[in-house]
This record gives structure tokens, sequence and C-alpha cells, in this order.
């Protein structure tokens, strides 16, 4: 590889490019990391770097890369102007002690840690995101990276490796010194991965929890999160299936109608606040509640039910509100137990409806 291969500058991009190194005490990813991706096919050259490491690593990152101007050297050999070297950062993660019971806390706080910065990354429109692990690192921060990334990844966002020879590994090799036999020393070796945001609206749950919580939030139980969307009331659920009212016509997937996207609406909003079942007399006698989420499925409220479009609502129409539900679930959920946690339940002799999902299984969100 000649000189000329190596970028003099980034590429023109109009996000700001992240690279997140989970590093443990490392400080030899960072440069693995960076020179892998500015070498590569389709140079990716970051604006920041940030390292995840312990206290002890981030001394290391501070004595080696720093001081020693290891990273700036780099930057130099790779022809980058001043204006474009990439600005480092370390996050620090406490160091494990001997005892079992604070390995564990430091565990629970890696991987927070890590839930965080990605967070903070993906929660910004205009940035995009690598996450780089170490082609020796620790299974644990290799799977929490992978499993956070995979939650919470938009489209530009990508998980990698950094990929350097058994021998490079084992020594104290930082980048290579000289643009001869470098071929196979430093690579980047990119990892797919599911992107789940979309289908399962993970955002709001990572947003309120824990990375602990997260996990076991999600274990076995269903999750309801009910939106107002601008084009109208999407229902999305934990298992990755969506269901759509009507009104949301450019969007792809299964839809129901307003009327029955309302009431199942209805319900979840009562399961959520602990209100009980609702016979249909009660909904007929008090149908504000149940009207303000049909404006919410006719094109984001921007029709009103007191127009020629409100429903006729009478115990048919809500019978066969329920019945549209129940075909929709019925396709949608194919596990058995999981139909029985999404379905409407009715309460014998009183002819109340409802769901059976408890209030922190339900999210609502404005």
């Amino acid at each position: 590889m000649n000189n000329r291969d190596i970028p003099e500058r980034p590429q023109p991009n109009a996000r700001r490019r992240i690279l997140l190194c989970i590093s443990n005490e490392r400080p030899h990813l960072v440069t693995h990391a960076l020179y892998g991706l500015a070498t590569a096919s389709e140079p990716w050259i970051p604006h920041d770097i940030v390292a995840i490491t312990t206290s002890r690593g981030a001394s290391e990152i501070e004595r080696r890369l720093v001081r020693h101007a290891r990273l700036r050297t780099l930057c130099q050999h790779l022809r980058l102007p001043q204006t474009a070297q990439p600005k480092l950062r370390s996050v620090v993660v406490n160091d494990v002690p001997s005892r079992v019971q604070t390995a564990a806390a430091h565990r629970r706080e890696l991987s927070d840690c890590i839930l965080r910065e990605v967070r903070h990354v993906t929660d910004q429109v205009d940035t995009e995101l690598c996450v780089m692990l170490g082609a020796h690192g620790p299974a644990l921060e290799t799977f929490v990276a992978g499993h956070t990334l995979s939650l919470l990844a938009r489209p530009q966002d990508r998980l990698a490796q950094a990929m350097v020879s058994d021998a490079d590994a084992q020594s104290d090799f930082f980048y290579p010194d000289t643009m001869a036999n470098t071929a196979g020393r430093v690579s980047v070796l990119e990892i797919p991965f599911a992107r789940v945001e979309r289908v399962a609206s993970m955002r709001e749950l990572v947003a309120q929890s824990d990375y602990g919580t997260l996990c076991h939030g999600l274990d076995g139980h269903a999750h309801l999160r009910v939106s107002h969307s601008f084009r109208g009331l999407n229902f999305r659920f934990s298992n990755a299936f969506d269901i759509r009212c009507d009104s949301s016509h450019r969007v792809p997937g299964p839809r129901i109608e307003p009327r029955a996207a309302a009431l199942y609406a209805l319900y979840a909003q009562r399961a959520r606040d602990n209100a009980g079942f609702l016979r249909d007399d009660e909904l007929l006698d008090k149908p504000e509640a149940y009207l303000s989420f049909y404006d919410a499925c006719l094109v984001g409220g921007r029709v009103k039910s007191s127009d020629a479009a409100a429903p006729s609502l009478s115990r048919a129409a809500l019978g066969v509100a329920r019945s549209r539900i129940g075909r929709a679930l019925s396709v949608l959920v194919q596990s058995g137990a999981s139909y029985r946690d999404y379905r409407i339940h009715k309460q014998g002799g009183a002819c109340a409806y409802g769901l059976a999902l408890a209030p922190e299984q339900i999210l609502f969100a404005a």
C-alpha cells in the first residue's frame, strides 16, 4: 500500500461520525480501529473517538496515546490535517475488585455505561456511530455492545471488529509504522446484526431503564406501546410486529381500522391505569375517551370525531371492532401464550372487556 492510498481528509458527510471503542485496558484498540477504518476500501474517519475503559485503561490511554503522542503520530501517518484529527475522550468504568459482589456491580456498571453512550449518540439525528470491538476482547463487553447496538441502531450505524494477527495482539503493537508489508496486520471486520428499533420501539424502554432492568423486562413479558403518530395511531409490541390503523397509508404492514384501533387503545389505557374492565354500556354512556383515541387514528387528529367521519357507536359496532382486533392478533401472534397476553378479555356475566396486561407492560408515548 502506498501513501497515496490513505485519504488526506475525512470523506464529506453531513453527519458527525463517532467511533465507540470498548477498549477495556488496552489503548491499542483505539489506534487499531482508527488505522483499520481509515485504510479500508471505503475510508471512514471519525470526528470523535470515545473509549470505554477502566481507570487503569484511561491512564494508559493518556500516557501512551496522548503524552507519547501515538494518536497524533498515527493521524500524521494517515496524512490527516490538524482540523480533521479526531478528538479522544475516555469514559471510565470502575475496575473489577476481587470480591464477587463488587465484580457483579462492575458488570452492571459496564453494561449501563455502554447503554448510556450508545443511546446518547443514537438519540442525535445528525450522527453516525461505529461501535468497535477488539479481536480478543472480553465476552461480556462484546455481547453487551452488540446487543445494545441491535436495540438502538439506526440504518447508518455499524458494528465492527478490529482484527490483528495473533503475534501483534500479544505485542506492544499500535499500528504499522511503515507502509511496507502492512497486508493482514490491521483490518476491520464488519459484523452484521439485526436492528429492532423500528419494529420494537425500544428507545422509550431504554430511556426509562438500566441495562439489567431492560433485559429483565423483555424476558418473557409482553409490552404494548401506543403512540399518537402524525399519520395515525400505531400499536407496537416487543416481539417485533406492529398493528397500524388504516389511516397510516404510507407505512407497510398489517392494519386495523380506526374504530377498532381506538377501542384497543382505550382498553390498553385502562389496563395501564388499573381502571378495570369496561362494559359497553359505560362506554356508550361516556364515549369521550374513546373518541379522543378515534381522533388520533384519523390522520394524526387532523379529522375530528365531530365531523362526518365520526364512528357510529353501538353495541354491535363495538362487537365488530373487537372481532377485527381478534382476527388481526390471531394472524400476527403465532404463539398461543403470547396471543393470550395481547387479546381482549371478557369478564363473565358483567360483559365487561379489557386487556390482562400488567400496567408496567404498557407504554404510552405522546
